[in-house]
């Protein structure tokens, strides 16, 4: 998104009327971007390069959810042809490689950062829940986590701490205005005070960090 249209100069050039496939390209301060392709031109570039297409319709399908530049422009660096280390230029696959080479190591990818994503996610959930446990343990008063006392003392981490504590307080307010069943909202409501084993899920890791 342009901050401030005035600073650009925009040529919008178009032989079609229709959207999304109008072959158009934009001219930002002296200098063009690539002229958008449709998925069907898109093939003909790849075959053009070299790239084996074995099914046409499945190619297509894959770019139209996937993206071009997510998919091709992010993974073909393994499959094309270098001289001397260096990607010959123009581009031009190795031949042999397949377009279903490139979508199964994009898939691959894919999955493996879900993977990262769902184990990181439970980490998160374990680590939050060890520390609320043990701080809770520790310091029994209501608003234990509000009072600056209970955090570490080095005067390099006061700024940190000032943080985390107004970070607490700013999320128990704006959470206890909001409709519906917010827990925090409950907890506020029926015993004038949130546990900070229900307040600690609405934190980043950073901010638990000072609970340590």
């Amino acid at each position: 998104m342009l901050t401030n249209i005035h600073a650009y100069n925009i040529l919008i050039l178009s032989d079609q009327a229709h959207v999304p496939y109008a072959d158009w390209a934009i001219f930002i301060g002296g200098n063009f971007l690539k002229p958008f392709k449709t998925p069907r031109q898109q093939l003909v570039i790849l075959r053009d390069r070299g790239l084996e297409i074995n099914n046409g319709s499945k190619a297509m399908r894959a770019l139209e959810r996937e993206t071009y530049y997510g998919l091709i422009n992010g993974y073909k660096g393994l499959f094309l042809k270098r001289i001397n280390g260096k990607l010959k230029d123009p581009e031009e696959y190795i031949t042999g490689t397949q377009f279903e080479e490139i979508y199964n190591l994009y898939s691959f990818d894919r999955e493996l950062r879900h993977l990262f994503i769902e184990y990181i996610l439970l980490f998160e959930s374990n680590i939050k829940s060890k520390i609320s446990y043990r701080f809770t343990e520790q310091y029994k008063e209501p608003h234990a986590y509000l009072v600056m006392k209970n955090y570490s003392s080095d005067p390099k981490l006061l700024k940190d701490v000032l943080g985390t504590i107004a970070t607490i307080s700013n999320t128990i307010s704006s959470r206890s205005k909001q409709g519906g069943r917010s827990p925090i909202k409950h907890y506020l409501d029926k015993h004038k005070s949130v546990p900070l084993w229900v307040l600690i899920h609405y934190m980043t890791l950073g901010n638990v960090n000072f609970f340590l």
